[in-house]
């Protein structure tokens, strides 16, 4: 009974979300963006023209536009990586380096507008306010360093899994094929409430960001809302408790050490960018390396064992 029940939201999962509805969604996405992006650049020249009151606390740097259209994108690759969930656990945390990778270098976007007023640094005589001026340029230089080193992580990641991809496919095909299909329908089980979720999510903070918004512009309110780390922490939890979730079903389809192994690292290191997010500079990009490298080095010691099991199985073909 809940099988059939599982294999039907299975299905269900597959005709929401064909190549052609992706597709459009893409493309309205990008809309979005574009119309944010005008929007935003809009706002800035309203504020840098008339002055208005209730826009005393926007940053007037033209530059700061850049940081709107980003987040568009940003949630674009959330949702391919809910996506990718059925498809591939490792396919899932690359998609998750891919968007905390984004999450930086959309950060530096912001921080870069803050770089505005360094021309005068010559002329600051206070010691305080000198180190205040430098830190907006570290924390650039940070964001830009450590995107780099993720961007570079994440093309390892995907060459290593690119390479296993041989040894992967020869280890399924011993799997049993109802249990393989079986599984495959509960992770997109898990992909469709992700997705419900995300919408939710999506919904819910973005209004508490607008209420936010209103709080300061009228009654001079102070921010509550970190505009960085908004609906990824969030997200980032689920994620952890999804993953978990996943790690049962696959022990559900197989006993296997190594796999078990593999995916409880992805959880650890899904659990690392998920504090990464929550703590300061330059921490943040630091535990966000280290998480990175970590579910590199899972993966990597992974495609070892595999070769190994792979050399036993040659090894007793010969000896027989």
């Amino acid at each position: 009974m809940l099988s059939s029940f599982t294999h039907q939201l299975g299905q269900r999962f597959d005709q929401l979300f064909t190549e052609a509805r992706i597709e459009r969604l893409e493309h309205l996405i990008i809309g979005f963006a574009i119309g944010g992006f005008l929007a935003h650049m809009a706002l800035i020249t309203w504020a840098r023209v008339f002055d208005p009151p209730f826009l005393a606390s926007l940053n007037t740097n033209y530059l700061s536009a850049l940081y709107t259209p980003f987040s568009f994108v940003l949630f674009y690759e959330v949702l391919l990586l809910i996506l990718a969930i059925p498809n591939s656990t490792s396919a899932s945390l690359g998609r998750q380096y891919e968007i905390i990778s984004l999450i930086v270098l959309r950060n530096v976007f912001k921080d870069i507008a803050n770089l505005e007023d360094l021309e005068g640094i010559g002329d600051v005589e206070s010691l305080a306010q000198l180190f205040e001026e430098y830190s907006a340029l570290i924390d650039v230089l940070v964001d830009m360093g450590g995107g780099l080193l993720m961007f570079l992580l994440v093309a390892v990641f995907y060459h290593i899994r690119h390479r296993q991809a041989t040894l992967v496919a020869a280890f399924q095909r011993t799997i049993n094929r109802d249990r393989q299909a079986e599984y495959i329908s509960r992770k997109k089980v898990v992909a469709l409430g992700l997705t419900g979720l995300l919408f939710v999510l999506a919904t819910y903070n973005l209004g508490q960001w607008s209420l936010d918004a209103y709080r300061i512009a009228f009654e001079g309110a102070t921010a509550t809302v970190d505009i960085k780390t908004i609906f990824y922490l969030d997200l980032f939890t689920v994620m952890i408790f999804s993953d978990v979730l996943i790690l049962l079903f696959s022990m559900m389809r197989i006993e296997d050490y190594k796999l078990v192994f593999r995916n409880a690292g992805f959880i650890v290191s899904t659990i690392l960018l998920r504090l990464s997010l929550s703590i300061k500079k330059p921490f943040d990009v630091e535990l966000a390396l280290v998480a990175m490298a970590f579910g590199v080095l899972v993966l990597l010691v992974y495609g070892y064992f595999r070769r190994i099991d792979a050399a036993q199985q040659q090894n007793s073909l010969l000896l027989t």
